[in-house]
């Protein structure tokens, strides 16, 4: 982990890995002797000397925290006073997305789950007396391995000798406001944090002659939102690591820092990054709907998710085709209404299409007020999201989202080879909807029974697939076979409790009393092969959602 100006209390980048510490070096007592220790063997192991000794520590949980309190306690200039401090923008945003529960303070949270898993950091800068810029602190736990813990910090101090971390960070990409993209923030921490992960991981294997770790869990195996996101860097970013040194060795991960990742989705998807012509996140610059709205609105946060983001919403397969997003918090100045519009781009309108299936049943439904409302417009490979609104002001709101931007950066390739289509009829059917409504309601109480139903306007191969899925359920009804019962002309009941209805080119799903929404349909979706890339379809698809908790 890396610690970069330590003037609050637990004011870090990013969660530790595995830490702990053998030695009983006291925190005023800075040596180099896990430098000396370990030196020679994380040299070799990552190609690179070192250029000068790295001075360290170890100390037990409750000294450093007595440090931190100590460092707070200590006197300071005193500031110009300024305007009283508003809501944290970070924690109105992602509440509004659902991403956390409305509960949740974020700050708080970020700390709990920094303590349950801190192990070590070096400082990229001054930190708390007594110790300095490159400096590596060890914490000791008897659950966790010292070897892995030194290694892994003593290769962030090797790479800040090499290439300057806080230059590299200096690199990532900035919002309007002046604040770091989050996105690109988190594909940053990924290649630091990755590189140490997955050689850390390896010099302690092999000295304690342990076979080689299997690959690591995928981050939206995460409980929550700041489990997964905290473990990104190191997770995913160990995968993308090794997969860079499989494509070109060390000297591939000296690259990294000159030619950095700057998505999510390049970390998670490896052959984005490394292919000749990159799959490069599109510039997408989301509309200001306040003109456009009854009574004064500010902006709080303007920001990109990325694909973790997005599949932590939507899930991992519906995000696959992400290519770009932006959204932007405001609130109303007298009421304190919170509305959050969100912009989106695909690789293809078929991939936009998934996503918009997806994000009005997940957690962005469940962060919804009650009786506020949630839209999904489909416009090609765009989608346009507004989350927390009124009745009248949802249509103003969509209608503003149109003038949002999206710029390709050069040297953009989002082609992809054609890959098998899906076997399913019914999910081939959905990729060709070019217009439609989906309405999500839920029972008054939790455990009344929700009604989740979509209508789909489906392109001419869209109705070609439909009547072909439509002809298997009635050929499965007269035989009774596979649960399907024929409820009328067009019109079948699936065993998962999907009805499914189709005429005049206009497909009809709905799915009544289960926890999920057209949790039948998203099964379907899910365990299809990705999508071979299409032009983009015209027309405009909706999805309404409604919250009466």
């Amino acid at each position: 982990m890396i610690v970069r100006k330590l003037s609050l209390p637990l004011c870090l980048t990013c969660s530790a890995l595995l830490a702990s510490g053998a030695s009983t070096a006291t925190a005023q007592e800075t040596n180099t002797q896990l430098y000396e220790r370990y030196r020679a063997v994380v040299e070799a192991a990552r190609g690179l000397r070192f250029k000068r000794a790295v001075p360290s520590a170890v100390l037990t949980p409750q000294k450093l925290q007595a440090l931190r309190d100590a460092d707070l306690a200590r006197p300071r200039e005193p500031e110009a006073p300024g305007p009283p401090e508003g809501p944290d923008p970070t924690e109105v945003a992602w509440k509004s997305l659902g991403l956390i529960p409305r509960v949740t303070k974020l700050a708080e949270a970020e700390e709990q789950d920094l303590k349950q898993s801190e192990g070590g950091f070096y400082l990229t800068d001054d930190g708390f007396a007594p110790f300095r810029k490159g400096t590596l602190v060890v914490i000791q736990r008897k659950r966790d391995d010292p070897t892995e813990v030194s290694a892994h910090e003593l290769l962030h101090a090797l790479h800040d000798q090499h290439f300057d971390l806080d230059a590299v960070r200096g690199g990532v990409p900035k919002t309007a406001s002046g604040a770091p993209v989050f996105d690109a923030t988190l594909a940053d921490d990924a290649v630091e944090e990755g590189i140490a992960t997955l050689i850390g991981g390896e010099i302690a294997n092999r000295l304690a002659n342990r076979p080689p770790e299997p690959p690591r869990d995928s981050p939206f195996a995460a409980k929550t939102w700041i489990a997964a996101k905290a473990d990104f860097p190191y997770a995913a970013g160990a995968e993308f690591a090794r997969a860079v040194r499989a494509a070109g060795g060390l000297s591939k991960l000296d690259a990294l820092y000159r030619d950095p990742p700057r998505s999510s989705e390049q970390i998670l998807h490896p052959e984005r990054y490394l292919r000749k012509n990159r799959d490069l996140p599109s510039q997408v610059s989301v509309a200001d709907p306040s003109t456009k709205l009854p009574g004064a609105w500010e902006t709080l946060d303007v920001n990109t998710l990325g694909e973790l983001g997005l599949g932590w919403l939507a899930g991992p397969r519906a995000a696959a085709g992400w290519d770009g997003d932006q959204y932007r918090v405001l609130r109303n100045t007298s009421t304190g209404q919170v509305l959050t519009v969100w912009a989106l781009t695909f690789d293809t309108a078929a991939d936009a299409a998934e996503a918009r299936l997806a994000l009005p049943l997940g957690p962005l439904l469940q962060g919804l007020p009650r009786d506020k409302r949630l839209a999904v417009r489909q416009r090609g490979r765009e989608l346009f999201v507004v989350t927390g609104a009124t009745e009248d002001q949802l249509e103003p709101a969509l209608a503003a989202l149109s003038a949002s931007r999206v710029r390709k950066l050069p040297g953009d390739d989002d082609r992809w080879p054609p890959r098998k289509p899906p076997r399913d009829a019914l999910a081939r059917a959905l990729e060709h909807a070019h217009s439609g409504t989906t309405v999500v309601r839920r029972g008054a109480t939790r455990r009344a029974p929700g009604v989740r139903a979509g209508s789909f306007v489906l392109d001419p191969e869209g109705r070609e697939l439909a009547e072909k899925a439509l002809r298997g359920f009635e050929a499965q009804a007269r035989r009774k076979r596979g649960g399907v019962k024929r409820l009328g002309a067009g019109r079948y009941a699936l065993p998962e409790g999907t009805v499914v209805a189709y005429r005049d080119g206009v497909l009809r799903l709905s799915n009544r009393g289960t926890s999920k929404p057209l949790d039948a349909l998203l099964a379907r979706l899910e365990s299809k092969a990705p999508p071979a890339p299409r032009p983009p379809t015209a027309g405009v698809v909706e999805a309404l959602g409604r919250s009466s908790k």
